[in-house]
């Protein structure tokens, strides 16, 4: 318990440009990202590091079991 995953994709493009706001994002790929986020009870970071840093962290339990023994 209290373990969290933390998966994190980079590349060595230009990065997220200037301002860059992933909740305003019209894209396919940040919207089911998100979701996927939101349905593991995790959070999103997004930021820039020799090119775009994506990170996704996320709690190792089950979120729904615990909501279930409840």
């Amino acid at each position: 318990m209290g373990s969290d995953y933390v998966l994190t994709t980079t590349d060595t493009g230009p990065g997220f440009p200037e301002g860059f706001d992933p909740a305003g994002s019209d894209r396919l790929g940040f919207r089911v990202l998100s979701s996927f986020a939101r349905t593991l009870d995790g959070t999103l970071s997004f930021n820039n590091k020799d090119g775009a840093v994506t990170t996704l962290t996320f709690p190792a339990a089950d979120p729904r079991a615990a909501k279930t023994a409840a």
